[in-house]
């Protein structure tokens, strides 16, 4: 009898132990997620602090989204694990091919085949790698804008923080619209918590974790951009190599941009490079709405950003890259 009793007292010792244990335990993860929590503002309100917006790096038009960093800027898009796109290291897609559609035996109208070809998998198709703004008109192209009132375009959920930062034209631009939207969902996440509601909390937490991907994402283009040698080429719907067979001339980043800057004018112009002068460059370029963040007046003069600052852009410049291109393209026509 005293040989149970013994047992039974230590049995429940060891019971109490195990259940002090856990409670610890429980008390160390509700501190440290209370921890964390306290800790989500401080980083944004930092990350806001430490950006300059308008003078971070360019990256309009720079290919360097490859499927991971898609998968991280469009991680609150996916999170409700839509299976009509696909995303493979070539691209996005839709799940089914127009071969697929044409070969399936249905009774479908030639309308509604054609009606999807047209305005579900051809718009559903993104190749990697892409830049910022080939990714954004994708999202465009391809989200439920019916909650603004209209049709749909598309079957995706793209939350306005990431096509905000898409459409900027730095990376620190983008990156404050991201810690903006760090910052309210935190106010949205103390509010929820203080009324108790937890279905709330959760998809905060989840918005949360897919915002720092996407400033992840961000921070891992600006620094690709960096290392490449090449500046960033300004698209204005014609590719540079369009004025003649694009070759670089000098290697340093300032030279390099404002090459690709006269060659997006002279795209734009729709002109020989004899037949234009540096002020028409200039005024073309800053006439043109594509290119308001890339150049600006000052004090009758004009700036223009070189992917990590805002330096002058002189008559002078302009007239050596024109006489630069001019000379490459008179060496490869002869």
């Amino acid at each position: 009898m005293a040989k149970r009793s013994l047992e039974d007292r230590l049995l429940s010792a060891d019971a109490e132990r195990r259940k002090a244990e856990k409670k610890a335990a429980k008390d160390d993860f509700v501190r440290r997620h209370a921890a964390a929590l306290e800790a989500l503002p401080v980083e944004f309100r930092e990350l806001r602090a430490r950006l300059k917006p308008g003078d971070g790096t360019l990256m309009k038009s720079q290919r360097v989204i490859d499927h991971l960093l898609f998968r991280k800027l469009f991680a609150e898009t996916f999170a409700n694990g839509t299976r009509d796109y696909v995303i493979e290291s070539s691209g996005v897609r839709w799940h089914q091919s127009e071969e697929a559609l044409l070969a399936a035996e249905s009774l479908e109208e030639e309308h509604e085949i054609i009606f999807r070809i047209e305005n579900i998998i051809r718009p559903g198709r993104l190749s990697f790698p892409c830049s910022t703004d080939q990714a954004l008109a994708w999202a465009l192209n391809n989200m439920d804008s019916a909650p603004l009132g209209g049709n749909p375009n598309g079957f995706l959920y793209v939350p306005d923080w990431l096509i905000g930062a898409l459409n900027r034209d730095d990376t620190d631009s983008a990156l404050a619209v991201l810690a903006e939207a760090g910052l309210r969902t935190c106010e949205a996440l103390e509010r929820a918590q203080s009324e108790g509601d937890h279905a709330a909390q959760k998809l905060d937490l989840a918005e949360i974790r897919n915002l720092k991907l996407a400033i992840e994402a961000f921070a891992e283009i600006a620094r690709l951009i960096e290392l490449s040698p090449a500046a960033p080429n300004v698209d204005i719907g014609q590719e540079a190599s369009s004025v003649g067979a694009w070759k670089e001339i000098d290697p340093s980043p300032k030279a390099q941009r404002i090459q690709h800057l006269v060659i997006a004018a002279l795209n734009g112009l729709k002109k020989l490079p004899n037949e234009v002068t540096p002020p028409k460059i200039i005024n073309w370029l800053s006439r043109s709405a594509e290119h308001r963040d890339f150049i600006r007046p000052d004090g009758g003069k004009y700036k223009y950003n070189n992917g990590s600052g805002w330096k002058h852009l002189s008559h002078g410049a302009i007239q050596n890259q024109l006489d630069a291109i001019s000379s490459r393209l008179s060496a490869e026509a002869g």
